[in-house]
Formats: structure tokens, sequence, C-alpha cells
């Protein structure tokens, strides 16, 4: 992953934060898939989590699908 796709990662992962987090604040349940999903950019941003879904392709689609 070159700096630019993580850039964006980055940026998705703070959105989905501060949206979901907004969301919560008024008792919507949305909140907290945007947040979850927030978590998901996040994760996927680190080595560990790009060696994961190389080794496992088809879960890591699911999990982002």
């Amino acid at each position: 992953m070159d700096n630019r796709q993580r850039v964006w990662l980055w940026l998705s992962a703070a959105v989905s934060f501060i949206v979901g987090f907004i969301l919560v604040l008024n008792d919507s349940g949305a909140g907290w898939f945007l947040i979850i999903m927030g978590i998901m950019y996040l994760g996927a941003s680190t080595s560990a989590g790009q060696t994961w879904a190389a080794s496992n392709p088809s879960l890591a689609r699911r999990g982002v699908d």
C-alpha cells in the first residue's frame, strides 16, 4: 500500500468515526455501523492487517462488503 492509499484510508476512518459518533449521540443505530467500519479501515491500514488480508482474501472481502 502506498502513501496515497494510506492517507485516504485514514481519512475515511476519521470521517466514519466522526459521523458515527454524531449519529450515536442522536440515538441512531447507523452510527455504530460507521464506527465499526472506521475500526475496520484502521485495521486494514496496519501491516498486520494487510498481511492477514493477503492470506485470507475471501474473509477480508466479506468483511468489507
